[in-house]
């Protein structure tokens, strides 16, 4: 019953992550990259609150810095992201990005002591190559040896090694503490960061009018993106999160074809096929869980 529940939640954040993910590039492109994450952050705190309240009390010292630690990471792990997509190109960037599963899945075994069965280390492979056919617009973009000093490359693949981080500690606390109360804490404390920077840029007034205008986008990326952070909490909290991973980390493959079904994004063969292959491999997996 745990590994099903498990597999639900990954699942959620799946979905979650591949259509929060097509909702937040049209809000950054609207409102600007701050503001969108504030409104991400102050949605899970205030909505998560009234199930989380009563926990704050029953927490250490230890806990809240590691809480903040782990925020911290979260916080640079999206400005390292977002000045790569300024810096470099966006297929190439993807690609990179990519590397964030490899890491994560690395950092369960040999930091978590987690365990993969043969047949599962195979479809883990069968995904990963999935994904990164799915991210990567040319397949020259896969030759990262070739594409090393292009720009943006070292901050996106600083970006996937803070977000394997993010991954693996979300995944950790959440097995010693409540998943809720996790997903609350560090988008709080985000929530906090972003809004202080808004408040120093004299832009505060803006964001009731941004709401205003933008009510569509920006409720859609909220709920999609908490749900899917809250869903990936969970299954880690049930399931191993090597396991986990690799499976919702196949919403890059989702957001490629969302992007080119409903986005008007072009994609080619090897992309599509990219995705069809992390599909596959994710469906196989699961029914080894």
């Amino acid at each position: 019953m745990h590994a099903q529940l498990g597999l639900l939640f990954a699942f959620i954040a799946l979905v979650g992550w591949g259509f929060g993910d097509f909702f937040i590039q049209k809000t950054t492109r609207i409102i600007g990259v701050y503001k969108t994450l504030f409104f991400i952050c102050i949605g899970a705190t205030v909505v998560l609150f009234p199930f989380v309240f009563h926990e704050i009390a029953s927490y250490t010292r230890a806990d809240y810095q590691s809480i903040v630690i782990l925020s911290l990471i979260i916080f640079f792990y999206a400005l390292v992201i977002f000045h790569a997509f300024e810096k470099g190109k966006l297929s190439v960037v993807e690609s990179v990005i990519a590397f964030e599963l490899p890491l994560t899945v690395m950092l369960g075994v040999f930091v978590g002591g987690e365990t993969l069965t043969l047949k599962q280390f195979l479809l883990f492979i069968i995904i990963f190559v999935g994904i990164a056919l799915a991210a990567a617009s040319k397949l020259d973009h896969l030759h990262l040896h070739r594409r090393i000093f292009e720009k943006g490359v070292i901050w996106a693949f600083g970006a996937a090694f803070l977000s394997a981080l993010t991954n693996f500690y979300v995944g950790t606390y959440s097995q010693h503490m409540s998943p809720l109360f996790v997903i609350w804490a560090t988008h709080s404390m985000l929530a906090v960061l972003c809004g202080a920077y808004i408040v120093y840029r004299g832009e505060l007034r803006s964001l009731a009018s941004d709401l205003k205008k933008h009510t569509g986008p920006i409720v859609a990326q909220s709920i999609f993106d908490n749900s899917a952070w809250i869903g990936y909490a969970f299954a880690t909290s049930l399931i191993p999160i090597s396991l986990t991973v690799s499976i919702s980390e196949s919403y890059i493959a989702l957001a490629a074809l969302l992007g080119y079904f409903f986005g008007r994004e072009k994609l080619n063969r090897h992309q599509i096929l990219g995705a069809i292959i992390a599909f596959v491999g994710v469906i196989f997996l699961a029914r080894t869980i």
